[in-house]
């Protein structure tokens, strides 16, 4: 069930994200989920392109309103109520699919090559 947030709740989020990625802790600030999986799309994506954590946190923090698709629930039943925003970037050459979470820190679910088209409702 995805919906579009008002434009000041995704400038909130992203200045959430900005606030834990600028601090000197970024570091410990951002988890980029590992999914113990074959096939997880983020690290095989991460690997071939050789993109390491201080990689993803510079791409997040380039992150504007232009950049939103939507917000939805977590698909994972653990986490059923709580709430996700997708991204997209260009990286490279390649549009960038990115799920993000903040619970006390910037938790990344999901940095690869989009699947499917997005559409960013805040791109002029």
């Amino acid at each position: 069930m995805r919906w579009i947030c008002k434009e000041e709740e995704v400038e909130e989020f992203l200045s959430n994200i900005k606030r834990l990625l600028a601090s000197e802790k970024w570091m410990d600030n951002l988890i980029i989920v590992k999914e113990n999986k074959e096939g997880d799309k983020t690290q095989k994506f991460r690997s071939e392109k050789n993109i390491t954590h201080s990689i993803v946190a510079r791409e997040l923090l380039k992150l504007d309103i232009t950049n939103y698709s939507y917000t939805d629930y977590d698909d994972n039943p653990r986490f059923k109520n709580e709430v996700v925003w997708i991204f997209g970037t260009v990286y490279g050459t390649e549009e960038i699919y990115i799920k993000l979470k903040i619970r006390e820190k910037v938790i990344c679910l999901s940095f690869h090559e989009a699947e499917y088209e997005l559409n960013y409702p805040y791109l002029n």
